[in-house]
C-alpha cells in the first residue's frame, strides 16, 4: 500500500482573487501540488472561506504562521492498493469476501 501526505486547506480569500491561479501565488503553496480536479471550494460564503487539497511536504505550523490566508490544515490521507502483479490485491480481495459471508452467516444465526 502506498501512503500520499495529502491535505485539505482552508483559506479566507477575497472571492474576487478565489482561482486556483490565484491560491497557486502564494509563497507557502507553490512547492505543494495543488488538486486541479478538487479545485477551490468555497465553504463559506459569509467568511469567505475556501478549501484546496494538497499533496506533498509541509510543516502546518509553519505555513499557517507565515501565511496569514490560510486558516486551517486538515490531514487527508488515502491509501490506494499495491499493484496486483505480485497476488496481494487478490488474495485479500478474496480474504475480505470470505470473511464478508462468514460475518453474514453470523448475523443471521
Amino acid at each position: 500500500m502506498t501512503i500520499h501526505n495529502r491535505y485539505l486547506i482552508t483559506l479566507e480569500l477575497d472571492p474576487k482573487h478565489s482561482s486556483l491561479r490565484d491560491v497557486k501565488k502564494f509563497t507557502g503553496l507553490k512547492k505543494l501540488n495543488i488538486d486541479k480536479k478538487f479545485g477551490v471550494i468555497n465553504v463559506s460564503s459569509r467568511d469567505n472561506l475556501y478549501v484546496v487539497r494538497a499533496t506533498g511536504d509541509i510543516n502546518p505550523q509553519q505555513l499557517i504562521a507565515t501565511q496569514p490566508e490560510i486558516k486551517r490544515i486538515h490531514g487527508d490521507s488515502y491509501i490506494s492498493p499495491m499493484a496486483k502483479k505480485d497476488g496481494m490485491t487478490a488474495n485479500l480481495s478474496k480474504l475480505f469476501t470470505t470473511v464478508g459471508k462468514k460475518l453474514v452467516g453470523f448475523a443471521r444465526s
